[in-house]
């Protein structure tokens, strides 16, 4: 079956996946032909896929993940336009919600955090994470609090570089290597990853020698390391610990990345999220109004 590329064809695309919307995503390796019914397997599509079940458990949808950012975007620019039905957009916030440029349409969904990895690696899914797999259904309370007492020193410790990177950010120069992020946290002690002063000195020689002007913050939203620090790393972070505790609790000694970003993806879709109301708030509001 070949589909037309036209609006019309693409707003009809869901009835021949029996489904409610097809849901555009990052992630995975695009497909060459946008015709193309089969989806690649992405975590991104993971993740949104547990939010779906979550908060719309009755709405059947498939969801086709383009690869990067840059290729949803013209399926949620349609959308935004009204231009094609029966789509949904989901999209990594990133910076643009600090920039102004968040796409204003109720199909077009973002996370709440720069990334799904934001929303997602949170001391409160990973413990939720753990305790699913733990034999007594719960880990140890001592588990839990050491947990959150490494996040919030984490947090803490990366506060400067979550800044600078999002000021860079908003001009568009670089400002964390995409690449080589961890190279800039010193994990010589396992209970207390920190900044390397050093290497953080010569991200800031670097980002000078870059800027054309000084760089400042003029918006109104605060910045939370947390919500705004580049997803991979924070994602990093949270596979330490998963793989410390899984191989307490189990015995095995690999465990994959993508296994571990597979669970901790999924979590959203039962963990008690009471915890974190702001993520809970943020999909509920937002899935709710999809209809």
């Amino acid at each position: 079956m070949i589909f037309s590329r036209t609006n019309s064809g693409l707003s009809n695309f869901h009835a021949f996946c029996d489904v409610d919307f097809l849901v555009y995503s990052e992630g995975g390796t695009p497909s060459k032909s946008e015709e193309d019914i089969e989806c690649t397997w992405s975590i991104d599509s993971i993740f949104w896929k547990s939010v779906f079940l979550r908060f719309l458990p009755n709405v059947k949808i498939k969801i086709k993940s383009l690869g990067s950012k840059e290729f949803v975007r013209p399926y949620a620019e349609k959308i935004a336009k009204n231009s094609i039905n029966n789509s949904i957009a989901v999209l990594d916030r990133d910076y643009d919600a600090h920039r102004g440029e968040l796409i204003k349409h109720h199909r077009i969904l973002y996370t709440h955090g720069y990334s799904w990895e934001n929303d997602a690696c949170r001391s409160e899914l990973l413990i939720s994470t753990l305790d699913s797999i733990h034999p007594d259904g719960k880990i140890p309370e001592k588990y839990a609090q050491n947990i959150k007492l490494r996040y919030n020193n984490f947090l803490k410790s990366i506060t400067r570089v979550v800044i600078v990177d999002l000021l860079c950010g908003l001009v568009r120069i670089k400002g964390v290597d995409r690449e080589r992020f961890w190279s800039l946290i010193d994990t010589s002690n396992s209970l207390d990853y920190k900044i390397k002063k050093e290497q953080f000195k010569k991200l800031i020689t670097e980002i000078k020698s870059r800027r054309t002007e000084p760089l400042r913050y003029l918006g109104k939203e605060p910045i939370l390391p947390a919500t705004d620090c580049y997803g991979k790393m924070i994602s990093m972070f949270c596979y330490s610990i998963f793989c410390e505790y899984y191989k307490e609790i189990t015995g095995c000694k690999n465990i994959p990345r993508h296994f571990a970003d597979k669970m901790i993806a999924e979590a959203i879709r039962t963990a008690n999220l009471d915890e974190i109301p702001q993520i809970k708030d943020h999909y509920e509001k937002m899935l709710s109004q999809i209809l």
